[in-house]
């Protein structure tokens, strides 16, 4: 079996994000699967806010029954289109879990950190290698995932935080510590771009 989460990323109309977030709360409750609800707290001025919710605890068979229920739940399908109505665009990824975060308590944190790597052409899996490589001197270890279908060289790191000084510790660490250098270096020489958002836990069941 392969473990893998539901992501769908809402962006809100002007004036629509806490009424969005109230709804997307209630469908993630609809689904009876266990996850989260975030609302972006810090991210590029070039990106746009959203309201994502993560269907988490599935593998790709159980993602199936839950397409499969959606499209024949007509209560489902009305409930959905009530909070695309409130948006100016929905995405929805399936992310393929390549390592579960280790020593981390979901239930304590307040943010969600969600990372973005680009790797050169056709080396994505050189990458992937890298940063579970570099992924095992930390304490704490965030989740690796790669899209099931979407660009073909992105590489996504997911890391729940319990406050914004850890995550400037943490990201201190990663850019400057002397120790990781050659981690730093390898993931380097390996990607073309990446970039980062910080997100703030709204709901969780």
């Amino acid at each position: 079996m392969t473990n893998a989460l539901i992501e769908i990323r809402r962006v809100p109309l002007p004036g629509k994000e806490f009424i969005l977030a109230e709804g997307v709360k209630k469908s993630l409750e609809a689904t009876g699967k266990s996850g989260i609800v975030t609302a972006t707290s810090a991210s590029s001025h070039l990106q746009t806010r959203d309201v994502t919710t993560a269907i988490t605890g599935l593998t790709l068979s159980e993602i199936t029954e839950v397409e499969t229920a959606v499209s024949n739940s007509p209560e489902g399908q009305a409930r959905l289109m009530a909070l695309e109505e409130l948006c100016s665009k929905v995405t929805y990824q399936v992310l393929v879990i390549l390592a579960a975060s280790e020593n981390i308590s979901l239930d304590k944190a307040q943010y969600i950190n969600r990372r973005y790597m680009k790797a050169k052409r056709g080396q994505s899996q050189l990458l992937i290698e890298a940063l579970l490589q570099w992924r095992d001197k930390f304490e704490k270890k965030p989740m690796v995932t790669r899209p099931l279908a979407s660009d073909l060289d992105i590489v996504r790191l997911t890391t729940p935080i319990e406050t914004l000084e850890e995550l400037a510790e943490t990201i201190s660490t990663i850019n400057t510590n002397p120790d990781h250098k050659k981690n730093r270096d390898a993931v380097s020489e390996l990607t073309v771009s990446g970039f980062q958002t910080n997100n703030r836990i709204i709901h969780r069941i």
